[in-house]
């Protein structure tokens, strides 16, 4: 009883002091006749800089890719893709690459029609070309030359034809029928090989370059069959001639490869 009676009478008296501060626009006037500005804090103050929510909103930034960040103009790395026109016919590359590193997938399509002479003769070599490989990339520099490296399947076939007129002579042999000799054959290459490449892009606009690359197709060996008819066909020397022809260009080991294209980057 004695306890609820003193804190009855501590409430009246704390009551009017109460009373006499009025607040006035988030402040409160004091009986002393000054304001004093009521304490403010953010969430964050609250709860702390490092608090369950920062750490929250923090991590979630991290882990969110800023899609509104522009890339770097002068970054190469990317995906891109080349049409061109090479030695191997018409075709596309598609590649992607690091700065230093780079993996390319290319394809080749095309048709041969060449006319030439040879040992005193007329002939022509046509025929289609095909092939697709893969290659890796070396950009020593950082830059935009670069060394490459692969493989290549292939699927090249040649007809030949031609004719080698009366009295073909060859290694001091002269080979006489009664008349022209008519030669043809087919040329193929169907194994992979092994290509190599140097390179360069040369800038046009920041996302398009002009390709150019020259290098070589390491051939295993082409399938070549020769044949012929009429003039010196009949004489055996001639046919041991041609198995000769045969073998001198079955030898044929390197393929050249020049080739020129637009490079889209993205």
């Amino acid at each position: 009883m004695k306890l609820l009676t003193t804190l009855l009478a501590t409430t009246v008296m704390i009551a009017p002091m109460a009373s006499e501060a009025r607040e006035r626009n988030g402040s409160v006037y004091m009986e002393t006749g000054h304001y004093a500005s009521l304490p403010t804090a953010s969430p964050s103050e609250v709860l702390g800089s490092s608090g369950p929510v920062d750490r929250f909103t923090q991590g979630f930034k991290s882990l969110t890719p800023d899609f509104t960040s522009e890339k770097d103009p002068n970054d190469p790395s990317g995906l891109y893709f080349t049409p061109h026109a090479s030695t191997l016919g018409y075709g596309l590359d598609v590649g992607m690459r690091s700065k230093y590193l780079g993996v390319r997938g290319s394809y080749n399509k095309g048709k041969a029609d060449l006319d030439f002479a040879a040992e005193g003769g007329e002939f022509n070599m046509s025929g289609n070309m095909e092939s697709y490989g893969a290659m890796v990339e070396l950009y020593p520099t950082g830059g935009n030359f670069r060394l490459s490296g692969g493989l290549r399947m292939n699927d090249l076939s040649y007809d030949l034809s031609g004719t080698l007129p009366d009295g073909y002579s060859r290694g001091g042999t002269s080979f006489i029928g009664s008349g022209d000799t008519q030669v043809a054959g087919t040329i193929r290459y169907t194994d992979p090989a092994k290509v190599a490449t140097i390179g360069y892009h040369g800038e046009i606009t920041p996302n398009i370059f002009l390709s150019a690359d020259i290098g070589a197709m390491f051939l295993t060996g082409l399938d070549v069959d020769l044949s012929s008819s009429g003039g010196a066909s009949s004489d055996p020397r001639f046919q041991q001639e041609l198995d000769d022809i045969e073998d001198t260009i079955s030898k044929f080991k390197i393929y050249p490869i020049a080739k020129i294209g637009l490079t889209i980057k993205f």
